[in-house]
């Protein structure tokens, strides 16, 4: 266990003291030496930029940068090619379930019902329609998460998260459209990849 030996008020007037000790002294111009070292020390951490501090090396940093850049790239691409008012059906869609998972958690009638819908919806159906909604869900559920912000705590309330990702496992587990158990797992992968 880490012990606290000094707080940072005492501190602050520990170092006073040491500011106020005569060059004269036998101690005096060492104290002033090792000040003058710790302010420099500080000074070039507080200035220190990102790729300096961190512990992946700049080649990293950059390719993870790109790779970044990539990404939201592609995904802006694949945006501009939704069909107008897919955001607000996978809205619904999803405001639906978060319904039916509050509402009725566990009930095989409310979850059928569900599954039933999604795929009226063409969720399951079609790969670009499946594709999409779990693109756009992801989405909508990551930019609900990040609305619920505390200022004072710092805390984000996942609750949403939660019910997306009971959702997502229950849509690999129920949605194939049958075959051999092979046929249903390569399926369920397919599912996972998109």
């Amino acid at each position: 266990m880490l012990e606290r030996i000094i707080e940072g008020r005492e501190m602050t007037l520990v170092l006073e003291a040491l500011t106020n000790v005569p060059s004269s002294t036998m101690y005096g111009t060492k104290i002033r030496r090792l000040l003058e070292e710790l302010r420099t020390e500080g000074d070039s951490k507080r200035q220190m930029t990102y790729q300096q501090s961190s512990s992946i090396s700049p080649t990293s940093l950059n390719n993870l940068a790109e790779g970044t850049k990539k990404a939201v790239e592609a995904i802006e691409m694949l945006s501009r090619n939704d069909p107008p008012g897919m955001r607000q059906q996978v809205t619904f869609l999803l405001d639906s379930w978060i319904r039916v998972h509050n509402e009725a958690p566990g009930s095989e009638k409310a979850l059928a019902q569900y599954l039933q819908l999604l795929q009226q919806h063409g969720v399951g159906k079609a790969d670009d329609i499946t594709e999409r909604f779990f693109r756009i869900s992801t989405e909508l559920v990551v930019e609900a998460c990040l609305k619920t912000l505390d200022d004072k705590t710092k805390m984000l309330n996942y609750t949403v998260i939660d019910a997306y990702a009971k959702l997502v496992s229950l849509l690999i587990r129920y949605m194939n459209s049958g075959g051999t158990t092979d046929q249903i797992a390569a399926q369920r992968v397919s599912l996972l990849n998109k």
